[in-house]
């Protein structure tokens, strides 16, 4: 709700002068890390309650994660291509994901 959604803008400016708001998409989250590149095996992270919050992400025991991801080849491999265009168009380097 509109409440809800004011206060947390509110929480994170409080600590950063900039943040990064995402809409919520109702589906499966997935995780796909790049090093020097080369992306590595897509994860499957499935929160054991709700959605994948902060919450879920630092409360051990609290998702499942599985990897590599129960996925077709095909949609594997796009995936991957998807995480190595993205590091270079935004010119990452190192580690990201």
């Amino acid at each position: 709700n509109q409440a809800e959604y004011e206060k947390a803008l509110e929480d994170a400016y409080s600590y950063e002068d900039e943040v990064v708001i995402e809409e919520y998409i109702k589906g499966r989250e997935f995780s796909v890390a790049v090093v020097d590149g080369k992306a590595y095996p897509v994860i499957e992270i499935a929160p054991l309650q709700g959605f994948y919050d902060y919450k879920n992400k630092y409360q051990p025991g609290s998702t499942i994660e599985t990897c590599p991801a129960e996925l077709s080849l095909e949609l594997t491999e796009k995936m991957q291509r998807y995480a190595e265009a993205g590091a270079r168009a935004l010119g990452l380097e190192g580690y990201c994901r």
